[in-house]
Formats: structure tokens, C-alpha cells, sequence
């Protein structure tokens, strides 16, 4: 979901909710499947863009990824939990 709240403002949400699956994984001599928790993973971000000229802008923005900390895995590796990406973007 996304919603230009202002005109300079931009919040996102999204989520990924996944049921239970198998996964081979492999090992020396045996191949064995392992069934996985589900994904249940809640992002959200936001935009802000500041004008300097006609053509020109700078882009503040901020995105937090898992903000549940949920444990999860990915083809049989366990992923990171909570993250946040910030960062400055100049358009022109």
C-alpha cells in the first residue's frame, strides 16, 4: 500500500504472509526435506522530497524491513532480522 500523504510525503507499507513449505537440503551422501515456517514479515517506508530549483530535488527516505523481527528462512539459510535502509537521493 501507498499513499502520497503530501504533496512532498510518501508512506509505504507492504506485507508477505506465506503458509508453511518443504525445502530439499542437501548434505554430503543425503538429500532431505525440511519443512519451513511460513513468511510473516511486515515492511514500511517513507519519502520526502525537498525542491532546491525548478528541476531539482533532494529525496530523504527511510525503509524498515521485518519490523517484527520474525525468524524466517530462505532456501534453507535464515535471513536478517529487523533492517532499516536510509539514504539521500539527488534528482534532477
Amino acid at each position: 500500500m501507498t499513499e502520497q500523504a503530501t504533496k512532498r510525503l510518501l508512506l509505504s507499507f507492504d506485507t508477505i504472509v506465506s503458509s508453511s513449505y518443504l525445502d530439499p537440503v542437501y548434505g554430503d551422501f543425503v538429500t532431505q526435506n525440511y519443512r519451513f515456517g511460513g513468511i510473516h514479515k511486515v515492511n514500511v517506508g517513507a519519502s520526502y522530497r525537498i525542491p532546491l530549483k525548478e528541476f531539482q530535488t533532494i529525496r530523504l527516505f527511510v525503509r524498515a524491513n521485518n519490523i517484527f523481527n520474525q525468524t524466517y528462512f530462505e532456501n534453507g539459510f535464515p535471513t536478517a532480522g529487523r533492517t532499516v535502509l536510509g539514504g539521500m537521493q539527488y534528482e534532477f
